[in-house]
C-alpha cells in the first residue's frame, strides 16, 4: 500500500511496470515465498508443518467464526481448508513424534 501524499521517488519503487521488448513483465514473488517456505520447512523439518497448520487453522478459525464462507485457498470453502490444516497438523504431529523415536 502506498501513500499518494509521497512522491514516487521517494517511496523506493518504480511505479511503471517493467517491461521488455515493450511487453509488461510479471513479478513473480509468489515463487520467491514458496521457495523461502520450502527451504525453512526443510531446514527446520516437520517441526515446521506443525506450526504453520496450527497458525493457519487458527486464522482461518477467526476467519470463520467471525462469518467468512470462502477462501481463495483452491479449496474454496473455509470447511475444507479448516480440514486440510487440521490433517497437515495431525501429520506434522506424527512425523516431528516418529523423528525422535
Amino acid at each position: 500500500m502506498t501513500d499518494p501524499r509521497i512522491p514516487a521517488d521517494l517511496q523506493g519503487y518504480d511505479p511503471a511496470p517493467s517491461e521488455v521488448d515493450g511487453k509488461p513483465t510479471v513479478d513473480p514473488l509468489g515463487w520467491c515465498v514458496i521457495a523461502t517456505t520450502a527451504l525453512l520447512t526443510w531446514l527446520v523439518g516437520p517441526a515446521a508443518l506443525v506450526v504453520f497448520s496450527a497458525i493457519g487453522f487458527f486464522k482461518y478459525w477467526r476467519a470463520w467464526r467471525s462469518g467468512r464462507a470462502d477462501s481463495n485457498c483452491i479449496l474454496g470453502d473455509v470447511r475444507f481448508v479448516l480440514a486440510y490444516l487440521a490433517v497437515l497438523f495431525v501429520v506434522g504431529v506424527a512425523a516431528t513424534a516418529f523423528q525422535f523415536l
